[in-house]
């Protein structure tokens, strides 16, 4: 999987792109075929609280999802680990082949929606996703609107595609009131 037998890759999709929470190795853009991220999983900490909870990112099968390969040296995998057991503890760990933008296929560990956890709520329209966006309260690691557009920022930064992305943020701003 990568060099030794304790480092190891993460294909980053979210907030996990900008606020890892551990040290990272090696950042690089990359994609995963299979896999489309969809806003999701509703954050009653993180990005909202229990009486406003915010939205975040899980991955659903189909499509193509870009993001960034996170190669997490041996020294640093047993942190690693256990942080993204604890922050990740909603999703079903899944090992994935990540196409990186330098042209290689890593495996790495990602984080798929869990059909049974009752925090996913998979078939919301982009006006619904975008309602629960705008009335979380601010959570422990921010507002989910602020974790929306840091997501399409990381996207865009790195050449990635950020199309659906995008289109949330203008149903945000619209329901915001903003100029388009």
């Amino acid at each position: 999987m990568a060099e030794t037998e304790d480092a190891f890759w993460v294909f980053a999709y979210g907030s996990l792109m900008w606020a890892p929470g551990f040290p990272v190795a090696d950042r690089i853009p990359g994609r995963l075929e299979g896999w489309h991220r969809r806003f999701s999983l509703t954050s009653p900490v993180s990005w909202g609280t229990p009486e406003c909870p915010g939205l975040c990112a899980a991955l659903h099968e189909g499509g193509l999802c870009g993001g960034y390969g996170l190669r997490i040296a041996a020294a640093d995998a047993p942190g690693a680990r256990c942080e993204l057991a604890r922050r990740e503890a909603a999703y079903r760990f899944r090992e994935v082949t990540v196409e990186l933008a330098d042209g290689r296929r890593e495996a790495a560990l990602t984080f798929v929606w869990d059909p049974g956890e009752p925090r996913f709520r998979p078939d919301l329209t982009l006006a619904q996703a975008a309602g629960i966006i705008r009335g979380a309260a601010i959570g422990r690691m921010g507002r989910a609107g602020d974790y929306l557009l840091r997501t399409v920022e990381a996207l865009e930064a790195a050449g990635l595609d950020a199309a659906t992305e995008r289109e949330l943020l203008a149903e945000l701003g619209r329901i915001r009131g903003d100029a388009d």
